[in-house]
C-alpha cells in the first residue's frame, strides 16, 4: 500500500516538474528543430551511390586475372582504406561478391548523381585496357594456331584425295594387265597397299587435328573465352545512402525533446539542493 503511494507520489512529482518546465522543453525542442531544419536544407549535402559489376577476362575455363588480386591492386590504386578523406565523387569500395569468381563489383560515392557514371565507366575502361592488351594477343595467337591447324587439315585431306585418286588408277591398270605381267602386278599391288596404309593413317590423323581444331573453336567462343566485361551496366542508386531530411528533422525532434527532459531534471535537480 505505501509503495504504490510512493509511485503515485514520484509519478505526480515527474508530471508537475514536466508541466513547470514545459516552456523550457519546447524552447529547447524548437531550437534544436530548427537547428536540424537549417543542416537539412543549408548545410546537409546527400551522398548517393553507383555500383559497377565486371566480369574479368576469361580464357576458356581460366580466368585471366584472379579477381582477390586485382581487388587489392585496386584498393592501393584508389586508396580505398589509407586516404578516408576523399573528395567526392570517389572510388569508395571494391568487393568481390559472395558465391562467385571472376567477377567484382566498384562502388563510388558523390555528392551529384551526375558524377557518378564518369567515374565508374573510367574505373572499368582503365581495367579492361590493362586486360586488354595480353588478352588481345592470347587470341590473336589461338586464332593463328586454329587458321594452322585447319590448313593442315586441307593438306591431308588433300594427300588422302590424290591417294584415292592413285590407288583407282592403279586399280584400273591392275585389269588391264594378264598373268604375263606378274612382276607389274605384284608393283601395283604393293603400291596400291601402301597408298592404303597411308590413307588410313592419314584419316586418323586428320580425326585427331579436326578434334583439335573443334576444341579451339569452342574455346574462343564468345561466352567460353571475353574479354573484361561490365555487366548490366552502372547502376546509379535513385535515392542518397545517407539520412533524408525528413529523418534528420526528426532525429532534431526527439533529440530535442530529450535534451530538454535532460535539462528540466538536472534543473530541478540543482533547485533540491539548494533547498
Amino acid at each position: 500500500m505505501n509503495n504504490t503511494i510512493l509511485e503515485r507520489n514520484e509519478i505526480n512529482e515527474i508530471i508537475d516538474l514536466l508541466i513547470g518546465y514545459k516552456k523550457l522543453i519546447a524552447s529547447v525542442t524548437i531550437v534544436i528543430v530548427l537547428i536540424a531544419t537549417i543542416y537539412a536544407f543549408f548545410i546537409y549535402k546527400p551522398i548517393y551511390q553507383a555500383t559497377a559489376l565486371i566480369q574479368l577476362a576469361k580464357q576458356n575455363t581460366f580466368i585471366f586475372e584472379d579477381a582477390n588480386t586485382l581487388r587489392e591492386k585496386l584498393i592501393n590504386k584508389y586508396a580505398i582504406y589509407t586516404d578516408l578523406d576523399k573528395a567526392f565523387p570517389h572510388i569508395a569500395s571494391i568487393e568481390k561478391p559472395k558465391y562467385s569468381t571472376g567477377f567484382l563489383e566498384i562502388t563510388a560515392f558523390s555528392y551529384n548523381k551526375s558524377e557518378l557514371r564518369p567515374i565508374l565507366t573510367k574505373s572499368v575502361s582503365a581495367i579492361q585496357e590493362d586486360h586488354n592488351t595480353s588478352f588481345q594477343a592470347y587470341i590473336k595467337n589461338q586464332k593463328n594456331v586454329l587458321t594452322q591447324s585447319n590448313d593442315i587439315i586441307e593438306m591431308m585431306q588433300k594427300q588422302i584425295s590424290q591417294l584415292k585418286i592413285n590407288n583407282e588408277q592403279l586399280d584400273t591398270q591392275l585389269k588391264g594387265l594378264d598373268n604375263n605381267q606378274l612382276a607389274l602386278i605384284a608393283i601395283k599391288t604393293v603400291t596400291i597397299i601402301k597408298n592404303e596404309t597411308e590413307i588410313i593413317r592419314l584419316e586418323e590423323k586428320e580425326i585427331r587435328q579436326v578434334n583439335f581444331s573443334k576444341s579451339l573453336t569452342v574455346t574462343l567462343d564468345p561466352t567460353r573465352t571475353f574479354n573484361t566485361k561490365l555487366i548490366n551496366g552502372i547502376n546509379i542508386h535513385p535515392k542518397p545512402i545517407t539520412p533524408s531530411k525528413k529523418i534528420i528533422i526528426i532525429v532534431g525532434l526527439i533529440s530535442g525533446i530529450l535534451l530538454g527532459l535532460l535539462l528540466s531534471f538536472f534543473l530541478a535537480f540543482l533547485a533540491k539542493r539548494r533547498e
